[in-house]
């Protein structure tokens, strides 16, 4: 687990289960809030992993088709991205967490081949009121 003790995405709370986009056994998506762009996802493993190294295979091939899934459905024309970023001796907050997830978010003009995504900054996240999140979560159903 964290540093902090429970994990937000091993225990979800009421507020995360209305933002689950869809959940297998082995995988789960849900809206990202806070989030920095409209149709932010996550993707993760159910089971509490922090690197990548740990996933199994079957779980590497199914989280990367729900994260193929829902980027054809949130490209709005310019094509979209899926990031990672491990940082084990940041604490997990509000934005940070050490479960092991994968943004997928579209990609809103053209602006190169690695373009900087705003979720660099914290300061770009805001978040979603209720009705928003479940919103965008049955529409990438």
């Amino acid at each position: 687990m964290n540093e902090l003790g429970a994990c937000v995405f091993c225990d979800p709370s009421d507020e995360m289960q209305e933002r689950v986009i869809r959940e297998s056994d082995t995988w789960r998506s849900i809206i990202s809030n806070p989030t920095f762009r409209e149709n932010h996802a996550l993707v993760m493993p159910r089971r509490h992993a922090a690197e990548v190294g740990e996933l199994m295979p079957d779980e590497v091939v199914a989280i990367w088709r729900e994260a193929g899934r829902i980027a054809s459905l949130i490209d709005v024309g310019f094509g979209y991205q899926v990031l990672q970023k491990f940082e084990p001796r940041k604490p997990d907050g509000s934005i940070k967490q050490s479960h092991l997830h994968f943004h997928v978010f579209p990609r809103l003009k053209d602006d190169g081949i690695f373009a900087i995504p705003e979720c660099n900054a914290e300061s770009g996240f805001y978040r979603l009121d209720r009705s928003t999140a479940q919103k965008e979560a049955s529409r990438l159903r």
